[in-house]
C-alpha cells in the first residue's frame, strides 16, 4: 500500500442554543499504511531497548559470533520489512471543541462593560484508529515505524471583554 493517505479531509460542524455556540472539526485520512516497529534482533542496534536482549540472547546461542551479527542482522531486516509490520494507517480525530458564551446584555447594563464573551477551546480530543494498536498513525514514521510523540490534549480558555 501507499504511505500517503488517498483520501483525506475535514469535516466541521456547530450548533447555537441561545448565546452557547459549539463548533466541533474533524479530520480525517484512509487509504494508507505505516510500518509498525519491532525490535530489532542485532545486539549492536542503536536503540537500547528491548533489541539488546533478543540480540544477546542470539549471540549467545551461535558458536560464531561473525555469524551471529549477520543473522541477527538479516532476521532484524526481515522482521522490520515484513508485510507483518504493515498496520492500517485509517484514522478520524475529534481535532477541536470549542465553546463560545456570549453573557447577555441584561448581565451587563449596570455595567462599564459593552460585551463579555467566554471561550474554551480543547485539542485533540478523541483519536479513532483503525490498527490494534491504537498507534496515531500522524505520529508514526511510515517507513520505519519509530514512533514519536503524538498530539497532545491541550486546553485553552479566554475572556474578551469590550468598554
Amino acid at each position: 500500500g501507499t504511505y500517503q493517505p488517498k483520501y483525506s479531509g475535514s469535516w466541521s460542524t456547530g450548533f447555537r442554543y441561545k448565546n452557547l455556540h459549539a463548533n466541533f472539526l474533524f479530520t480525517y485520512n484512509f487509504g494508507h499504511v505505516f510500518r509498525c516497529e519491532y525490535p530489532s534482533m542485532d545486539a549492536y542496534a542503536t536503540s537500547p531497548s528491548l533489541s539488546d536482549k533478543i540480540g544477546d540472547l542470539g549471540i549467545r546461542l551461535l558458536a560464531n559470533a561473525e555469524d551471529a551479527w549477520v543473522n541477527t542482522y538479516y532476521r532484524s531486516n526481515a522482521v522490520m520489512y515484513s508485510s507483518n509490520s504493515i498496520r492500517s494507517g485509517n484514522m478520524i480525530r475529534l481535532r477541536e471543541i470549542l465553546f463560545n458564551y456570549e453573557c447577555p446584555q441584561s448581565w451587563l447594563k449596570h455595567t462599564p462593560l459593552r460585551r463579555l464573551s467566554l471561550t474554551a477551546q480543547f485539542n485533540n480530543v478523541w483519536l479513532w484508529t483503525k490498527n490494534k494498536e491504537g498507534y496515531d498513525p500522524e505520529a508514526v514514521s511510515p517507513l520505519t515505524g519509530a514512533l514519536s510523540f503524538g498530539q497532545p490534549f491541550s486546553f485553552t480558555a479566554g475572556v474578551k471583554v469590550d468598554f
